[in-house]
């Protein structure tokens, strides 16, 4: 089909003559990504020219493969030889720059802590539910609670390293000169780290909670609240849908507010930004919800009956 939208040099969807030119160039590269992109590690970005938002459609699909192999092949292995193996399979990650697999095997690793410690602290806690001879001084809850504080702000500072000119923004320098020499980006690295806290964080403050800090804002509160479960639910449908909202309406709608209200600054342009965005980010996330109910629970609930159909 003919392209939706064009600014300028920048072309924001292939351009076919008619629908089935389309549909076949489509349907060949959709083979293509499982005979090939699937099998070899390697960047991804570009496999799939009719929305550029999806390249990390193969990351997650071979990181989700090589996950399912490792919880395979480590399942029967003692507990300390499975955590010291996924140890040195997240520092091999680091050192063959496969950021992704960093972040799948870090994340198993992060499960396989977070039930050791669950079990651990349930061990320790007699049937009045106060913990075994642990410490209850006040020195001691506060020293916990600010951990749980500066862990958080320095999982969040982690996590908002820039990923272009790192090396030249203030306050981050520092952890570009010092990021592992065998990543091509630096950044990765750090952002990883920042999501290693964050989530363990999280998982830890489920277990024990930070004892000076009110139950609804502690990290596990946070992720665990309605709207923070709603947003996970559609966050995939919403990956998935973003890019055809953004050239669909996104785009159209700013260039027919830009013309209206000009693009020379002021506080008019500023408000017709503002009232873009927001229009857009509505609707993208109804989009969203849509495609969640309709096809993420669809193609759950086909596949659940698949493996039933397959066990019995």
């Amino acid at each position: 089909m003919a392209g939706i939208i064009d600014f300028g040099d920048h072309h924001y969807s292939l351009q076919f003559p008619g629908l089935w030119d389309d549909l076949y160039h489509w349907a060949t590269r959709f083979i293509t990504f499982f005979v090939a992109q699937v099998y070899h590690h390697s960047d991804p970005r570009g496999w799939w020219p009719h929305d550029q938002h999806m390249w990390t459609v193969p990351i997650e699909f071979q990181g989700a493969l090589r996950l399912i192999l490792t919880q395979l092949a480590l399942a029967r292995a003692h507990v300390r030889a499975r955590l010291m193996l996924m140890f040195t399979l997240v520092i091999l990650a680091i050192c063959q720059d496969w950021w992704d697999m960093e972040l799948f095997w870090g994340g198993m690793l992060l499960c396989e802590l977070h039930m050791i410690y669950h079990a651990y602290n349930a061990r320790h806690v007699d049937h009045a539910g106060i913990i075994g001879r642990a410490s209850r001084h006040v020195l001691d809850d506060f020293a916990k609670t600010a951990l749980h504080v500066l862990n958080a702000a320095s999982a969040l500072y982690l996590l908002s390293t820039p990923e272009w000119d790192t090396a030249n923004t203030p306050g981050f320098k520092m952890l570009d000169a010092h990021a592992p020499s065998t990543m091509k980006l630096g950044w990765r690295f750090w952002v990883a780290i920042g999501a290693f806290q964050l989530v363990g964080g999280a998982a830890a403050a489920s277990v024990r909670p930070p004892p000076l800090l009110p139950s609804r804002l502690s990290l596990a509160s946070i992720f665990s609240a309605s709207l923070s479960r709603y947003l996970g639910d559609i966050s995939y449908a919403l990956y998935c849908t973003h890019g055809l909202v953004n050239h669909t309406i996104g785009f159209p709608l700013f260039w027919l507010v830009f013309r209206v209200v000009g693009n020379g600054g002021g506080l008019r342009f500023v408000m017709a930004v503002f009232e873009c965005l927001l229009s857009e980010t509505v609707l993208a996330i109804w989009v969203a919800d849509v495609f969640w109910r309709l096809v993420d629970k669809s193609s759950f609930r086909l596949a659940r009956w698949i493996e039933e159909m397959l066990l019995k």
